[in-house]
C-alpha cells in the first residue's frame, strides 16, 4: 500500500530537529498537514532560533498488515543479529548531522560530545565536491544511530510474538 510521509527536515546547520508530521494515505492529505504545520512555524522556526526547515512529502511503500507472511525468515533473524552486534560495537547515539562551513559546506554525523564524529558525506559528480543528497544522506545517516536500531531490532521481534 502507498502512503505519504510529510516531514519536516530541520535545520543541519542551526541543530534544529527533524520530525514526522504524519503518515497520510492521500499525497493531498500530506500536502495539507505540511501546510498547516509550516504556517506557525514558518517565520521563527519550531524552536524560536530561527532556523531553515524543508518540509517534504515522501511516498512510502508500506507493506499490508493482513497480507504476506507474518513470521521472519531465517535472512531477517540473521539481519537482526547482525545489526544488534554492529550496534553494540558503534558509537553511542543520538548521532546529529550537519553540515560545516568552514569544511566548504560538507555535510557530517556527529556522535555525542567526546566520542569521534562519525562520517563525513561527501559525493562527488559534476555539480562539483558538494551534491545535494550529502545532507540527507547525512540526516539519513544521523538517523540510524545505534539507540535507533536496537530500538527498531526491538520492535521487530516484538511484533512476532
Amino acid at each position: 500500500m502507498r502512503m505519504f510521509l510529510a516531514f519536516d527536515i530541520g535545520c543541519i546547520e542551526c541543530g534544529e530537529d527533524s520530525e514526522v508530521i504524519g503518515m497520510y494515505e492521500t499525497r493531498e492529505a500530506a500536502e495539507e498537514a505540511v501546510s498547516a504545520w509550516t504556517a506557525p512555524n514558518q517565520e521563527w522556526g519550531r524552536d524560536g532560533r530561527g532556523g531553515e526547515h524543508s518540509e517534504q512529502v515522501f511516498a512510502v511503500d508500506v507493506p499490508d498488515r493482513n497480507a504476506g507472511a507474518s513470521t521472519m525468515t531465517p535472512d531477517d533473524q540473521a539481519l537482526i543479529a547482525r545489526l544488534l552486534a554492529l550496534a553494540a560495537q558503534a558509537s553511542l547515539g543520538p548521532w546529529t548531522a550537519i553540515t560545516d562551513a568552514r569544511h566548504d559546506g560538507a555535510a557530517f554525523v556527529l556522535a555525542p560530545e567526546g566520542q569521534p564524529d562519525i562520517a563525513r558525506c561527501e559525493g562527488f559528480g559534476v555539480d562539483g565536491p558538494q551534491q545535494p543528497q550529502d545532507d540527507c544522506n547525512a540526516a539519513y545517516i544521523a538517523a540510524c544511530s545505534p539507540d535507533v536500531i536496537v530500538r527498531l531490532c526491538r520492535l521487530a521481534k516484538g511484533a512476532q510474538g
